[in-house]
């Protein structure tokens, strides 16, 4: 997959895929990677990237000519995304549809106050957001696309079912996950995850989810057949020691309580 970034600062994208798995994937090729900066495409000795809002108001606006120009300058843009605070905000299911779907996209990472308005309508450009907050540019909202996409390309995880048991995939949250020793300051790894039996394993882990999914993230609950898998997880964690549902975060009668709360608001 090629992935164009137009930044004024290319050192922020180039320094973090110079490592880890998104490195990894740039050396075997799975990903390219191409930084057009728009400083280079001014006409000007200043190389001036932006001006004063007409209208008055606080910070500077990215002129519509330079980048423009940088991403007339990619031979093939693809699927053309601006990173903008209004756009459509990014998701899982998105990352897993694009990495499928698209072979080529361009991320167009803003500063400052943003963009002049008449540069997003230039192309008519899809905008997307990571959030509801603020960053000093569109560099790292880049960078966690791109690396959401890469997660799901063939070749870039070392285990190939990785992508699909993380957090999200299954429209849960991930189990909590544990390594040795099985004991550590009072609290111990739960008995399912080390009794050997993988279907057990795998029916534990489901409950789990589903569980730590209602203490963070109850939000994400489908309402059908809810209550039908979660008296079944509530049963499971009943079973465990209070050092077992301490090392997980998980308290039965917590947990309780909060799936009452939920109940009554549904």
């Amino acid at each position: 997959m090629q992935f164009n970034v137009i930044t004024l600062f290319p050192q922020l994208i180039d320094s973090l895929w110079n490592s880890g798995l998104i490195g990894q994937a740039l050396e075997k090729e799975i990903l390219r990677l191409q930084v057009v900066n728009p400083r280079d495409f001014t006409t000007d000795v200043h190389k001036t990237i932006d001006d004063r809002p007409y209208g008055g108001g606080d910070g500077m606006v990215l002129k519509a000519e330079p980048f423009a120009k940088a991403l007339d300058s990619i031979e093939n843009p693809g699927r053309i995304v601006a990173l903008t605070a209004h756009g459509v905000p990014w998701s899982h299911e998105q990352s897993v549809q694009w990495a499928k779907e698209e072979s080529t996209m361009t991320l167009i990472c803003g500063r400052y106050a943003g963009f002049d308005q008449r540069f997003l309508e230039f192309r008519k450009m899809e905008q997307i957001s990571v959030g509801d907050f603020i960053v000093s540019g569109g560099e790292w909202p880049a960078c966690m696309m791109i690396d959401s996409i890469a997660r799901h390309l063939p070749g870039v995880l070392g285990h190939p079912d990785s992508s699909s048991l993380e957090s999200f995939a299954s429209g849960l949250l991930e189990a909590p996950q544990f390594t040795r020793p099985s004991f550590w300051e009072e609290m111990e790894v739960p008995e399912p995850l080390i009794s050997g039996n993988h279907a057990l394993i795998e029916k534990f882990r489901n409950s789990m989810a589903l569980l730590t999914t209602l203490k963070h993230r109850p939000d994400l609950l489908k309402s059908e057949n809810l209550e039908r898998s979660m008296m079944p997880a509530f049963n499971e964690l009943k079973k465990l020691s209070f050092s077992q549902q301490s090392a997980m975060g998980l308290e039965y009668n917590e947990l309780l309580k909060l799936w009452e709360k939920y109940e009554f608001r549904r």
